[in-house]
């Protein structure tokens, strides 16, 4: 997983892990029970540091697109650099994903 979103440079989205295609011979994916998974690439415009990835066990709720969004800024957040405006950029996100709160 870390290898293909620093690859692509894009997010990553599995529901059922166990079955993934992809996923469901890892050894990780097995051993630690995966249910649901997903990453996020930490990126500035210039560059990516590495991949924030999350993952659960539990079959009670899958990870959705709507839990990426937030994922994302997050990661955003953390590859910025010091002295980021911040402001400027929630605003920015907020509007173009539609699922911040004021």
């Amino acid at each position: 997983m870390r290898d293909r979103v620093l690859q692509d440079r894009s997010s990553i989205l599995v529901r059922e892990a166990q079955l993934d295609d992809e996923f469901k011979g890892r050894m990780s994916i097995v051993e630690q029970e995966v249910h649901t998974m997903m990453a996020v690439p930490l990126q500035t415009q210039e560059r990516i540091t590495g991949p924030i990835c999350v993952d659960s066990p539990l079959v009670l709720r899958e990870f959705t697109r709507d839990d990426l969004g937030p994922l994302t800024v997050m990661a955003n957040v953390a590859a910025a650099p010091s002295g980021w405006p911040w402001e400027t950029y929630r605003a920015k996100a907020c509007r173009r994903r539609r699922w911040c709160s004021a």
